[in-house]
């Protein structure tokens, strides 16, 4: 089985809709898409119960704990334990373009036992890191200001939106050849299993909850799940969502953005051995 799971916090739930309609639209659908919302959010005490309203397809799942951005996959890794399912999780403020979950899919037919993500990173691009024992192949980079054919593509993009245009820009792939990564970025999709995670996931420390990303890739990382990089897929849209309570421009439990991130690397490097 395939299922697609995120989550989202009450000041998107009137601007979810079109993220849930592209994710099932797809040209190879899931069998199922759950929404994950809490019955109590911690960056949200106040939260009155509210449901948003959801198209015909969406199962809404109610768990009484909140991972923060990480309930978007950790609710399903606990509920599908044991089980082969495969569990394709992404963002609440971005459009999913229709052939979003096949890449998925094909990439699994060739990497069956490693985490599918092609918006991802290496530690040593985001953080000091003098790892040499990754995983081989390592994936490769696109360069952005080198694309030509995206480049002109923008650049007629942004003359046509000069003059009222307001089609969808066009888009950058991020990996230009495939490969082994250490850290993604969930926006753009990730695909694991249940058992692609230890019991530890769950149990996230103070500040670090908000940092899904380099929480889980980490993870990941401890239980020897390599995360692979498929190449030239295009990322999603950008939606109107992001702006409503983004979690990058938060203070929670007295650190910001880049603090949060900076903590949540050293502790897996110091607990967990992983990019050393």
């Amino acid at each position: 089985m395939r299922i697609i799971t995120l989550t989202t916090i009450p000041p998107r739930f009137d601007r979810i809709g079109p993220t849930l309609r592209s994710l099932l639209r797809q040209d190879s659908p899931a069998d199922e898409v759950h929404l994950y919302i809490p019955r109590h959010y911690r960056r949200f005490p106040d939260y009155d119960g509210r449901l948003p309203d959801v198209p015909e397809g969406i199962t809404i799942k109610r768990p009484e704990a909140d991972f923060g951005p990480a309930s978007k996959v950790l609710h399903a890794v606990r509920a599908y334990r044991g089980t082969p399912v495969e569990i394709l999780f992404c963002d609440d403020d971005r459009l999913y373009r229709p052939d979003w979950t096949m890449a998925f899919f094909e990439a699994r037919s060739h990497v069956p036992d490693a985490a599918i993500a092609p918006i991802s990173w290496a530690a040593d691009e985001l953080f000091t890191s003098d790892q040499r024992d990754r995983p081989q192949p390592q994936a490769i980079r696109a360069n952005k200001p080198l694309d030509l054919p995206y480049q002109a593509k923008h650049a007629v993009w942004s003359l046509a939106a000069l003059f009222g245009y307001r089609g969808e820009a066009p888009s950058h792939a991020h990996i230009r050849t495939a490969g082994y990564r250490d850290i993604f970025q969930g926006y753009g999709g990730v695909m694991v299993r249940p058992d692609f995670f230890d019991d530890d996931v769950f149990d996230i420390p103070p500040v670090l909850w908000s940092v899904d990303d380099i929480w889980l890739s980490g993870m990941l990382a401890k239980a020897g799940t390599p995360i692979w990089a498929p190449a030239r897929i295009k990322g999603p849209r950008l939606l109107s969502a992001h702006a409503e309570a983004p979690l990058y421009q938060a203070v929670l439990d007295g650190a910001d953005r880049r603090t949060a991130d900076r903590r949540c690397f050293d502790y897996m490097r110091k607990t967990y051995g992983v990019w050393p």
